[in-house]
């Protein structure tokens, strides 16, 4: 696509043809695709007449280290009039894959094919009512978040084209939102050397991700002035293996995982209270044995993860919790196996020996310390594993193998249960400023719309404005890099640039229905028609 194709259209005509353009290419996490996606913004952006006279105001950066190669597009238009106030607009151009598309998965990249599918091959309902309606745009992306991407080409175009600009203007975007959010860490340096050379004041950062119905009839839109934090809580439990026709001397991991899985997965009484916000409960990403092959020995280990947001909370309170959680459920194992296994020899007639099924818990820093002071040499064994890691390798499953190796090299072999930290780790944050939030309501209240539009805190799925500030503590981020083996290389935090920008964020999201679903779909008529304006119109308050 070129410029010369949206020169005549109307802004909401820009922004559906664009996502349909951007949903037409494959960006999935972790592919080449997020790289060729970067580099069709840079030439589709090099292809506007401003930028063939300014080409310094648009330039691609390369991520280092990354093994994928992929680079962050960035943009920067200065004010009409001088001036340091800044707003960063920024949005993450990967997706996640389409196996969920099934048969269709072919047309998963293409809107108007799947249009008349969704039309007319699926039972009556809301999605083919909606599809019917013609207000809706499907496919893979086109809620989370290329159509958010064509909002801010839109607003892009806007400024440059009527040479109306309130501030100086900066856009971003960037790869790996969806798993380890190398674009936005990466951002955080260039900010800096932006902020030092143009001498900018970054009043503001637009966030676009989507937002959603939170509730069945729910039609209100959600601009948000903060994120909400997440940290990656894992499981490591080393039992004792057995030969299955003695399987009640052994202590069987998957048993204790299955366990903490139904003592915490999805379970509101251990989620955070925040009152006035859309709270998610804690969520099981992974669960698993390390079993490889068929064999009639039980498990020696097992693992399992939770997505836990943060909101309020700091860390310290999410590891006394969870340490907590974990003693409670090894008592309720040990109890349940000593009962069922007196039971057994009652059937069989037997003696009952004297078995313990008693596990340590202990969180990574407990751990490591006790290693340690048993000359084990904790750090070597580390590099050793962080040498054999490949570029391809999931940070999360090199995190558990550096825990299993540990409990290999203890000497007493003890079973145990260990929690500790993988990646990644996104800092809550929100505006604080009042004259910032002031200005946002006024600008709510002056905007002509008729929509309903309401002020929360926390954005609640996970966002790469985290990475745009850092207001912990010394005390949080040491209980966190203690508990969270090979931080600096497998998810090194830029706190430094984070606390050094301190950029207020808010979201103002397109809107949609089922993300990460092959249901995937944006409504335009508020997406493409109310939100570019909206954003406008709050940046324009913001800085006045």
């Amino acid at each position: 696509m070129q410029y010369d194709q949206l020169h005549t259209l109307s802004d909401e005509e820009r922004a559906e043809l664009l996502t349909k353009t951007l949903v037409s290419q494959q960006s999935y996490n972790g592919t080449e695709g997020e790289r060729a996606k970067a580099q069709w913004l840079y030439d589709f952006l090099q292809s506007v007449p401003y930028f063939r006279q300014h080409p310094d105001q648009l330039w691609l950066q390369d991520i280092r280290e990354d093994p994928f190669f992929r680079q962050n597009v960035w943009v920067y238009v200065p004010a009409t009039s001088p001036t340091k106030k800044t707003v960063l607009f920024h949005a993450h151009i990967d997706t996640v894959g389409t196996e969920d598309y099934g048969a269709i998965q072919q047309i998963a990249h293409q809107p108007d094919k799947l249009l008349p599918y969704f039309q007319e091959k699926i039972p009556e309902g809301e999605i083919r009512t909606e599809a019917l309606s013609g207000d809706w745009l499907f496919g893979r992306g086109s809620l989370d978040m290329q159509s958010g991407i064509a909002v801010h080409l839109v607003n892009l175009l806007h400024y440059i084209e009527l040479e109306e600009r309130p501030c100086n203007l900066l856009w971003l975007f960037n790869p790996d939102e969806e798993a380890e959010h190398a674009g936005i860490k990466a951002a955080g340096e260039e900010l800096l050397r932006l902020q030092e050379g143009f001498g900018l004041d970054y009043s503001l950062a637009v966030n676009d991700d989507f937002i959603t119905s939170l509730y069945e009839g729910d039609t209100s839109k959600i601009i948000y002035t903060g994120t909400a934090g997440k940290v990656f809580p894992s499981f490591f439990i080393a039992g004792r293996e057995a030969h299955v026709g003695d399987a009640f001397t052994a202590i069987d991991p998957t048993m204790i995982s299955s366990w903490l899985n139904v003592k915490l997965n999805m379970h509101p009484d251990h989620q955070e209270e925040v009152d006035g916000e859309y709270v998610i409960p804690p969520t099981v990403l992974f669960q698993r044995d390390t079993k490889e092959q068929y064999n009639v020995q039980t498990p020696l280990s097992a693992g399992i993860s939770l997505n836990v947001f943060l909101y309020e909370q700091q860390i310290g309170r999410v590891v006394e919790h969870l340490k907590r959680v974990a003693i409670e459920v090894v008592a309720d194992v040990e109890q349940t196996l000593r009962s069922r296994y007196r039971a057994d020899c009652d059937k069989k007639g037997f003696p009952a020996r004297d078995l313990s099924w008693k596990l340590k818990v202990q969180t990574y820093e407990e751990f490591e310390r006790e290693l340690t002071s048993r000359g084990v040499p904790v750090q070597q064994i580390i590099e050793d594993v962080l040498q054999s890691k490949t570029p391809e390798e999931d940070s999360r499953k090199v995190s558990f193998r550096i825990v299993q190796t540990l409990q290999h090299h203890d000497p007493n072999t003890e079973p145990r249960v260990v929690l500790y930290f993988a990646p990644p780790y996104l800092p809550n944050h929100e505006i604080h400023d009042e004259s910032t939030l002031e200005a946002i309501g006024r600008a709510l209240d002056t905007f002509g719309s008729e929509e309903i539009f309401k002020v929360k805190r926390f954005f609640p799925f996970l966002s790469d404005s985290s990475f745009l500030a850092f207001h912990g503590n010394e005390e949080d981020v040491e209980r966190l890099t203690k508990n969270f083996p090979a931080m600096d290389t497998l998810f090194p935090l830029p706190i430094k640039a984070m606390s050094a920008l301190a950029i207020p964020s808010i979201n103002v999201g397109v809107y949609g229905k089922d993300g990460h679903k092959w249901t995937e779909r944006v409504y335009k008529p508020y997406s493409f028609g109310v939100v570019p304006k909206l954003i406008r119109h709050i940046v324009s308050r913001v800085v006045k």
